[in-house]
C-alpha cells in the first residue's frame, strides 16, 4: 500500500470518527474535560509554549526556512511543492472553520482565549502537514527523528486540549483533514515532477 492510499484511508477514518463525536457531544464533552490542565502557572506556561509551536507563525516560519534549504540545494520542484502544500493547507483549514462555525469550549477558568472557530483544529493540522511534507522531501530522515517529530505533533495536539482551546473531535478532525490534504498533495507532487521531466527532456 503506497503513501497516497495510507493517508487517504487513515484520513477518511479519522474524519468520520471526528464527525461522529462532533454530532454526539455526550462523547466529546467528557473527553475534552478529561484532558484539561489543573490550575498550575508553571504547567500552563509550558503547555502554552508547546501550543505556540503549532501556530501558523511558527509552522510557516519553519516551512519557509526548509523551503529555502530545498531551493539552495536546487530542488526547485520540491521547494515550490513544499511551500504551496503548507500555505494552501492553512487557507483550507481556515475556510473549513467558517463552514462549521463551531464555538470553542467554555470552561470556568479558561487558559486561552481563542477568537476564531474551533472545528477543525488548525494547530493539529499545521503540525501534521509540516511533518508529513518534511518526511516526503527529506526522505532520508532517520526513523528515530521521524518518531520525535510525530511525538511533537501529538504534544501540540494535546496542548490544545489541555488548555481548553479545542474539543477532542476538533483535534481528530485536524489529523484526519491533514492526512487527506497530504494524500492530495502527494498526487500533486507526482504531477509536478512528471510535468517537469517532460519539459526537461522535451528541450533536449
Amino acid at each position: 500500500m503506497n503513501y497516497y492510499k495510507i493517508n487517504l484511508i487513515l484520513g477518511i477514518m479519522l474524519v468520520l470518527i471526528a464527525f461522529f463525536m462532533y454530532l454526539g457531544s455526550h462523547i466529546d464533552v467528557p473527553l475534552s474535560t478529561f484532558f484539561l490542565l489543573p490550575e498550575s502557572k508553571h504547567l500552563v506556561f509550558i503547555t502554552k509554549e508547546i501550543s505556540n509551536t503549532g501556530s501558523v507563525v511558527f509552522t510557516m516560519g519553519v516551512g519557509l526556512f526548509l523551503t529555502i534549504i530545498l531551493w539552495v540545494k536546487k530542488r526547485t520542484v520540491d521547494a515550490i511543492w513544499f511551500f504551496l502544500t503548507l500555505a494552501s493547507s492553512r487557507i483550507f483549514f481556515s475556510l473549513a472553520k467558517l463552514l462549521f462555525l463551531r464555538h470553542r469550549p467554555v470552561f470556568d477558568h479558561p487558559f486561552v482565549h481563542a477568537l476564531n472557530y474551533s472545528f477543525p483544529s488548525g494547530h493539529s493540522a499545521n503540525a501534521l502537514v509540516l511533518v508529513l511534507a518534511s518526511f516526503i522531501v527529506f526522505n532520508r530522515m532517520n526513523m528515530l527523528v521521524k518518531l520525535c517529530f510525530l511525538g511533537w505533533v501529538l504534544l501540540v495536539s494535546w496542548s490544545r486540549l489541555a488548555l481548553g482551546a479545542h474539543w477532542t473531535s476538533d483535534i481528530i478532525a485536524g489529523w484526519g483533514g491533514g492526512l487527506l490534504w497530504m494524500a492530495l498533495a502527494y498526487r500533486m507532487r507526482e504531477i509536478m515532477f512528471l510535468t517537469y521531466l517532460r519539459k526537461k527532456y522535451a528541450l533536449k
